[in-house]
């Protein structure tokens, strides 16, 4: 398979036709109809982490992200516990 749209298209065909693809955790869960890892979930572990990370001039980068606002979004993503 060329593209996540193809193995979205693929969704609900056999493990063993989509193993050949990808592990068989995920093609146990595409099988399914479902994800191994909600996105928003990923998503959000995601940009945790690059939030943390990034130095608050590195945020500050950001559009729009100025006056502040990098430095109450560091202490908000630094309080959370996820």
């Amino acid at each position: 398979m060329a593209s996540a749209t193809a193995l979205r298209l693929a969704s609900g065909q056999s493990v063993d036709q989509l193993k050949q693809y990808m592990s068989t955790t995920g093609a146990t869960a595409l099988s399914r109809g479902g994800q191994v890892v909600p996105i928003d979930e990923a998503w959000l572990t995601s940009l945790l982490f690059k939030v943390r990370t990034t130095p608050v001039t590195g945020l500050e980068q950001i559009y729009q992200l100025n006056d502040g606002l990098a430095y109450r979004l560091k202490a908000l993503a630094e309080k959370n516990s996820i």
